[in-house]
């Protein structure tokens, strides 16, 4: 009660509407998020600011923003390999079958 309390007054902010905002891998992990709100039935945020998210983790697809990759100079495609690689240790999560790494998989019945 004493944080809504806070929040009202000296934030003047409504914490019963949040917005998530995520940009590149923090939309990735701002969509897997909403993925799991709304798999677990709990309350959802007002709204998504996604700003260029990773959605497709999967580098084995070739999309027009991998193509692009590959020839970029500030964010080359080896880097984002290796990042990719940074962010899933384990070999069990599979970021072509599972929506929390690449939400790009969520079901139309979830969304």
């Amino acid at each position: 009660m004493w944080t809504l309390l806070v929040f009202r007054q000296i934030y003047d902010m409504n914490p019963e509407q949040i917005i998530i905002v995520g940009d590149s891998a923090g939309g990735n992990l701002t969509a897997a998020l909403c993925t799991l709100l709304i798999e677990w039935d709990l309350p959802r945020p007002s709204g998504l600011v996604l700003v260029y998210p990773a959605l497709n983790l999967n580098f084995n697809t070739y999309t027009p923003s991998l193509l692009t990759a590959l020839n970029d100079m500030i964010l080359p495609h080896t880097f984002l390999k290796l990042c990719l690689k940074a962010y899933i240790k384990d070999a069990q999560y599979d970021p072509e079958e599972d929506p929390f790494i690449s939400p790009i998989l969520t079901s139309s019945e979830v969304l």
